[in-house]
């Protein structure tokens, strides 16, 4: 704190809270703005067939406890999302038959 006082008025210091509070740099923004860019990129990428991909699905959720059944779900959704970027990016998704 010493070094901030002995380098920073503090008209400049009000000058980054006044910032700050039009454009927050904390993380938990950081974390929104990429979590944009990971739904705008999916759904540009996705088929016409797959549903749209929702932004509270790339926001991380670090205190919420997963279920079992959450990660099987969670799985299941990105196997979805591989093969829907797979697929839109010119690639073949080659199923494996069944045997019986």
């Amino acid at each position: 704190m010493s070094q901030l006082k002995r380098e920073i008025t503090i008209e400049e210091f009000n000058y980054w809270i006044a910032y700050n509070k039009i454009d927050p740099f904390d993380s938990e923004r950081m974390d929104l703005r990429f979590a944009m860019l990971g739904c705008v990129n999916t759904n540009l990428q996705r088929t016409s067939r797959s549903a749209p991909a929702k932004l509270e699905d790339f926001i991380l959720k670090f205190d919420a406890p997963v279920e079992k059944e959450d990660k099987t779900k969670d799985a299941q959704n990105k196997l979805v999302l591989w093969k829907n970027l797979y697929s839109a990016n010119g690639g073949k998704i080659i199923r494996k038959k069944k045997n019986g």
